[in-house]
């Protein structure tokens, strides 16, 4: 599978565009909505090099997997997103989100209370952990 992120930049202009790749790594992130790790690899192998460093594991390619995915996907040099939509009581979601961190994932969302939402996120902040991102109930 081939996946065209754009207009590779000219050698000429390689320096000049290092920093316009760089900000855009770190804004595009491609979703590994794939039912097996075969396919979810093949895209990430096919990734690298590329003006992307995010990826998305979403809830049916983690079931499917399980934590090793996120691990493989780390090993390639890729930042992860686990996009599972935590939604249950504030303390079980807060120890969901520290072992989606133990396991190497930046960024996971969930569905719970705001102000629980505040309270995890700056307790993540501190610690530098993960990037939360929630979308309230």
């Amino acid at each position: 599978m081939q996946i065209d992120f754009g207009v590779r930049a000219q050698p000429s202009m390689a320096r000049a565009s290092s920093k316009n790749e760089q900000s855009r790594k770190r804004k595009i992130i491609v979703a590994l909505d794939t039912p097996d790790s075969t396919s979810a690899l093949r895209i990430a192998d096919d990734l690298q090099g590329r003006a992307v460093s995010w990826v998305k594991v979403g809830l049916q390619l983690f079931t499917a997997e399980g934590p090793w995915i996120i691990k493989a996907l780390r090993e390639r040099r890729l930042r992860v997103f686990l996009d599972l939509k935590l939604h249950d009581i504030p303390n079980t979601a807060r120890e969901a989100v520290r072992s989606a961190a133990r396991l190497g994932c930046e960024m996971a969302d969930s569905s719970i209370c705001p102000a629980a939402v505040r309270m995890a996120s700056r307790r993540c902040r501190r610690r530098k952990r993960l990037i939360p991102c929630s979308s309230s109930a």
